[in-house]
Order: structure tokens, then sequence, then C-alpha cells
């Protein structure tokens, strides 16, 4: 009796310790690389698709890794947590752009500064592409105070299917309406994009969370939504619903390897949001100093410059700039 206790005991405590996830911060890195390949004008078609399916990667893991149930943690404390890990960079990085951009504009003699009183300056920030942070901080506030995190622990399987059910609907009428989606002052359209993402990700966080690793009927859920977006892909113009298909096939791969702790790896990969952040200044520093070379070597100075400067804050008592 007692062997069979410490056998379950031992189980437990190996279960306990196979948490990590090692592809997932692999993931995070990769997507930051694949997203500067992006947004480098000069980066082949095809290349550029596949990069841009980073960023989906990192939408799909916004509600996996962004929520939490603490029951001892009030609605208000969670979402004032959420606040200070992605507001309070937004205004950081919204400065240093917005010295950035003032510095070109004085060397440009021109103004190249943005308008304070547009809807991209509000909702994105000097930079485009940091539209990613209020967007995230508004989806997660209001999971927060909706009870979703609560749900998610519960892995309650109907409520996967009613976020599953929603995301495709949005995901639909984002395909259906693309034109008129895109004609929206920016960042609304990148805002509507990556709406689909958000019970997308509740619906994997349930299902990938599951307390049952050896049940088949997550692995189910996930083929169905799977085949159900390759219908959307295959139905509608435009690519969103291939992103989000590469994307959601990706991250499920990732999300299942489990392995114990890795404190190299995680310390490597600990900077790849400060890479998607950075990026853009490094590219511009990059395309100025050299105008002329090979998109890749562009990408990859880029990456260098960004994860450097990144890996270096992360050691510092401003590491929320960049994890």
């Amino acid at each position: 009796m007692t062997q069979g206790t410490d056998a379950v005991d031992h189980q437990r405590h190996l279960s306990a310790a196979r948490t990590y996830r090692p592809l997932v911060d692999v993931l995070r890195l990769v997507s930051a690389f694949g997203i500067l390949m992006f947004h480098e004008p000069a980066t082949p078609t095809l290349m550029s698709h596949a990069g841009h399916t980073g960023l989906f990667c990192f939408l799909l893991l916004l509600p996996i890794l962004g929520l939490r149930y603490n029951r001892a943690q009030s609605v208000r404390e969670h979402v004032n947590e959420r606040a200070q890990r992605l507001m309070l960079p937004w205004f950081v990085w919204s400065a240093v752009y917005f010295a950035a951009m003032g510095l070109r504009s004085l060397q440009a003699h021109e103004t190249l500064l943005p308008d304070i009183g547009s809807i991209e300056f509000w909702f994105a920030g000097p930079s485009l592409h940091l539209w990613f942070l209020p967007f995230a901080f508004v989806s997660l506030s209001l999971l927060i105070i909706s009870g979703v995190p609560k749900l998610i622990s519960r892995h309650t399987i109907s409520f996967a299917a009613f976020s599953f059910a929603t995301g495709l609907v949005m995901l639909a009428l984002h395909a259906q309406y693309i034109g008129s989606v895109n004609s929206l002052p920016k960042p609304l359209p990148q805002w509507l994009l990556a709406l689909p993402s958000i019970p997308l990700g509740v619906g994997l966080a349930i299902l990938l969370k599951s307390p049952n690793p050896r049940s088949t009927k997550p692995l189910l859920w996930l083929g169905a939504v799977s085949c159900a977006m390759l219908v959307l892909a295959l139905a509608f113009d435009g690519l969103a619903s291939w992103y989000y298909l590469c994307a959601f096939v990706v991250t499920t791969l990732a999300y299942v390897v489990t392995s114990e702790k890795i404190p190299f790896l995680r310390k490597v990969c600990t900077p790849a949001f400060g890479v998607y952040l950075a990026g853009p200044l490094f590219a511009a520093a990059v395309h100025i100093a050299l105008p002329d070379i090979h998109w890749l070597i562009t990408v990859t100075l880029t990456f260098i410059g960004a994860y450097a400067a990144s890996l270096l804050i992360a050691q510092t008592r401003f590491r929320f700039l960049v994890s």
C-alpha cells in the first residue's frame, strides 16, 4: 500500500515538475523574427506571409499566457497588474518612438511627428506596431472582468466550444467585410483582424491546460476547429484565415511538449516581446547605415540589435519593458 502511494506521489511530482513548455518560448522568439521579416518592405512575398504568421502566434498566446485565476486576487488587482505589464510599457515605448521621430524631424528639417489628434496616435502610438499593447490590455481586462480566468481554470469544455464558435464567426465576418475593415483609420483594421484571436485563444487555453492530458477530447476539438479554419480559408478571399490556421496548429504543437524548467532557454527567450517592440527602431537605424544590403541581412541585423538591447534591459529593473 505504501509503495503504491509513493509511486502515485512520485508520478504527481514528475507531472508537476514537467509544466515548462520549452517550444512556447522558442515559438515566441521565432515569431518575433518573423514579424521583423513581415515589416521589412524588401522581404519576398512568401517569406513575408510566413513571417506574418508570427503575429498571430503572439495573439493566440495572449489569453493562454496572460490570464490566470487566483482566488486571492481581486478583479481590480488583476486588471491593475495587466495595466502595469502592458500599458506602462506602451507609455515608455511611445515616448521612445516619439523622441526618435523628433530627432529625425530635426535632421530632415521637416515635421515627421504623428498627429496627436488622430485615432492612430491614441490607440497605437507614434509607431503603428505599438497597437498590440493597448489591444492586449483592453482584451485581457474585458476577459478578467467577465470572469473568464475562472472558467479557464475549471476547464469548462462547453465554454471552450462557445469560444471557438465565436472566434470562427468573427473570422468569417472579417473575411466577408475585409474591404470595409481595411478602409477604417489605423489601427482599427489591426484591432479587428486581431479580435478573433481572443476567443480562439481562450478556447485553446481551456483545452491545452486540460488536467487529463491523455484525453482525446481536446485533440478532437482542436482538429475540428482547424478543419473549420481551413474551410474559411478556402471559402473566402484574403489571407487572415490562413494566418490563423497556421498559427493555431503551430501554437498547439508547441504547447503540448512539456519538460522540466530549462533556465538557460527561458533566459535566452525572455526578450522575445522586446524584439517586437524595439524592432522598428533598429530597422530604421540599419536602413540609414546600410541602405543597399540584402533584405535578410537587414532583418538579421535588426533582430540582433533589438535582441541585444532587450536582453540587456531584461537584466535591469526595467525588464517589464521587454518581457
